[in-house]
């Protein structure tokens, strides 16, 4: 895998941020989407949950600013 050079470290610092608020919010819903959730798991926005999902997204992120 390449060093990512510093302007794109600086963009992977901007994004992943972002990606984590993003994906608390998303991790703990409120009370009523968590009741629509357990009626119909299909509705789950986040299957891995917060950790595996954020992960993923951290690798993404990365991968792709490396790629770009």
């Amino acid at each position: 895998m390449p060093e990512p050079d510093e302007a794109q470290t600086a963009e992977a610092a901007r994004s992943i941020p972002i990606a984590v608020g993003a994906y608390w919010t998303y991790a703990h819903p409120p009370q009523a989407m968590q009741a629509a959730y357990d009626l119909d798991p299909a509705l789950v926005f986040l299957p891995d949950r917060f950790e595996g999902s954020l992960a993923r997204v951290a690798d993404v992120l990365i991968l792709g600013i490396l790629a770009a």
